[in-house]
């Protein structure tokens, strides 16, 4: 029992650390899990392409809508939507840590919103951060 205790808080610090680091992926993740379980009734292949590219094209969307030439409001939209998912995830997972760890239940939805804040800025982070740097061409003979 002991032992099955301490993997569960591992793995719960471990979805914790994995949360924040792909925070910005929190969005694509759902939509391509609900899309796949939608479709799941159907074919099971489908479903999980169906859910992948659904993933996928939500995120590279995403990405293009707040570093293009789009209207702010559109920008606005999507900057919402993107750590709203990851604030979500986040929430949850600060719920399992606090069942896990065995903490009072008056401190459990103070502690579940600071890793859902936590996770949400860093989602924020990740989409406003700057992108990927710019490479300079270097002419030989200094030109």
């Amino acid at each position: 029992m002991t032992l099955m205790i301490i993997v569960a808080a591992a793995a719960a610090v471990y979805g914790l650390c994995f949360l924040l680091r792909c925070a910005t992926h929190a969005l694509p993740i759902f939509s391509g899990l609900t899309i796949a379980a939608h479709l799941g009734a159907q074919s099971l292949l489908f479903a999980a392409l169906a859910g992948i590219a659904s993933g996928i094209a939500v995120h590279c969307l995403g990405h293009w809508l707040t570093r293009g030439r789009v209207p702010a409001s559109v920008k606005i939209c999507v900057l919402l939507s993107f750590p709203g998912a990851a604030t979500a995830a986040g929430f949850q997972i600060g719920v399992a840590l606090t069942e896990i760890a065995g903490i009072d239940l008056a401190w459990q939805p103070r502690l579940s919103l600071m890793t859902a804040l936590l996770a949400g800025c860093c989602s924020w982070r990740g989409l406003v951060g700057p992108g990927q740097p710019s490479r300079t061409q270097v002419l030989p003979n200094g030109g």
